[in-house]
């Protein structure tokens, strides 16, 4: 007779564009147990409950039952780019993740802690980004980041990490990003109208995302800041003309427009990062090349 599965993982935000893939990867795992937290599931777990109190008891009572030696905290309010100024990343979304780390922490000393960052943490970088790469944040969302961060790492030095992911791509993406809204134009058969498209960007499939978190689980050594991403960057016109040269041919063909928006006063120019250190500590690497990942929307939503 098997054992108790040796990683129990607490994950919060499970139904979030990266989380529910986290979530799958977890039940696929047979060493893997997962207690799944979200907004929309029992126990419930609020954003802005958890900001005003330090657990709901729901809440409290089920992590104490399940007794994690892992969490994954993705819950994070307003991530959509429109959102990005809410004052919310800087109260209730840091609130809820330093409560949330602290109870945890409390009860299971020896629980890892892995919170998740970004890019904006940094704002615009000139370099490939690194775990000590540094940057003065420009968003709200980049600050609440920030802020998140050095809490969990000062509070819990020899237990927390904190892993800098970079642009994720892939099923069920937000509408408002870039790829999503090419594919939304070539289904609709609006013409596609982007900037002159000369920004760099490091994708990284939303599924080995996935798996690279899972890997951060099993890493016994990996602490601190780290960086997950597939070292892959195209250019972003690149991209674009890549999607509308291998979309099947229809009645009303849009046109890709480059350069028919002007860059923004806060433009990221270049995203790319080094995760070698990632890799070394996790074995991981990514599976999906970004070419087989555009072909794969491409097939799932035309």
């Amino acid at each position: 007779m098997s054992g108790a599965p040796e990683h129990r993982i607490l994950l919060t935000g499970s139904f979030g564009f990266l989380a529910s893939q986290v979530r799958d990867e977890i039940v696929r795992d047979s060493s893997c147990e997962g207690l799944f937290l979200s907004h929309i599931t029992q126990p419930t777990y609020e954003i802005s409950m958890a900001a005003s109190h330090p657990l709901s008891h729901q809440v409290r009572e089920a992590i104490l039952a399940f007794r994690p030696n892992c969490v994954l905290n993705l819950a994070w309010a307003k991530v959509a780019r429109s959102e990005r100024e809410d004052p919310l990343h800087m109260n209730e979304n840091v609130q809820a993740s330093r409560n949330l780390f602290a109870f945890v922490a409390e009860h299971f000393p020896s629980c890892r802690l892995i919170g998740i960052g970004s890019q904006a943490e940094l704002g615009a970088t000139a370099a490939a980004i690194r775990p000590d790469s540094t940057g003065v944040p420009t968003s709200a969302y980049g600050k609440g980041k920030s802020m998140a961060r050095d809490l969990l790492l000062s509070a819990h030095p020899e237990t927390g990490a904190w892993l800098r992911l970079l642009t994720l791509y892939g099923p069920n993406d937000h509408e408002e990003k870039f790829i999503p809204y090419l594919l939304n134009c070539l289904h609709s058969g609006s013409d596609a109208e982007i900037s002159p498209g000369d920004q760099r960007w490091d994708f990284l499939h939303v599924s080995d995302a996935a798996r690279a978190l899972v890997a951060a689980v099993k890493a016994p050594l990996l602490a601190g800041i780290q960086v997950v991403a597939s070292e892959e960057a195209w250019e972003l016109k690149r991209v674009a003309q890549f999607l509308f040269d291998n979309a099947p041919s229809s009645s009303r063909r849009p046109a890709l427009r480059i350069g028919a928006r002007p860059y923004a006063s806060s433009e990221l120019m270049r995203l790319e990062g080094d995760s070698g250190s990632f890799r070394r500590a996790t074995g991981w690497s990514p599976r999906i090349s970004l070419e087989a990942g555009l072909l794969e929307l491409l097939e799932r939503n035309l």
